[in-house]
């Protein structure tokens, strides 16, 4: 079982009709392939309604431009949980990131392989008008996912959030500086070394930088001294390094 975020929008209406139906037009496409939908936190049950009252409570906020996010949870084809399992696990899914208490839209589909929920949720609280944090939301779903999975007996599917060892190895990511970078001049962010490789990488070249010593020079003043710090070995004084 694994969770992704597909992504934030402010376009409650579009959403919606591309999972009923497989286009944002409301006048194409069919919803056959919906095998379960359910609103939470929504005072009409009419789905139709729920796009325009997630767009008045997003505007309950106005420093949030996209108050929509979209999450897919997704099984593997041998596991085909049931509807209730689906249910149980979207419910305590959306607790466990702190999202139970806004607005939800949850669709299941079975269009594929495989069946796999949709998630529409409007990161703007009903009541408080506050926003749900983005920060390290990532982190935080494949977290909840990954333990869900364990308390639900479905497959549990290693990351670099939720498994210690993968995150050791997997490259560190590149800076939000560096996607702008290259949406603005199609420079691609440079490569970057998991945690493991420099681990490795410092334990090669650490001893060759053991054998190079510095040498104190005689007849070094007595206000210098040689300290020890992390890029390497000096001379200084209580004031400064040479």
């Amino acid at each position: 079982m694994i969770a992704k975020k597909v992504a934030q929008g402010r376009g409650f209406r579009g959403a919606l009709n591309y999972l009923l139906r497989g286009s944002k037009d409301a006048t194409k496409g069919e919803a056959h392939r919906v095998a379960w939908m359910a609103l939470r936190n929504l005072a009409d049950p009419n789905p139709e309604h729920a796009p325009r009252l997630m767009q008045w409570t997003a505007q309950k906020s106005a420093r949030v431009q996209t108050p929509l996010m979209h999450l897919i949870i997704s099984w593997s084809r041998d596991e085909n949980p049931t509807i209730p399992a689906i249910e149980t696990l979207a419910d305590a899914h959306l607790a466990d990131i702190g999202l139970d208490r806004h607005q939800a839209i949850l669709v299941v589909h079975e269009d594929k392989e495989h069946r796999h929920l949709h998630m529409l949720i409007n990161r703007v609280h009903p009541h408080t008008g506050k926003a749900w944090s983005t920060s390290k939301d990532y982190a935080r779903i494949e977290k909840s996912i990954g333990r869900l999975a364990k308390s639900h007996g479905f497959t549990f599917v290693p990351g670099r959030h939720n498994t210690a060892e993968a995150r050791l190895r997997m490259p560190r990511r590149a800076k939000a500086t560096e996607y702008r970078m290259q949406a603005r001049t199609g420079r691609r962010p440079r490569a970057r070394f998991s945690d493991h490789h420099i681990s490795t990488i410092a334990a090669n070249v650490g001893p060759l930088f053991a054998a190079a010593r510095l040498e104190v020079p005689a007849g070094l003043p007595e206000s210098l001294r040689v300290v020890t710090r992390r890029e390497g070995e000096g001379a200084g004084s209580h004031q400064r390094h040479a």
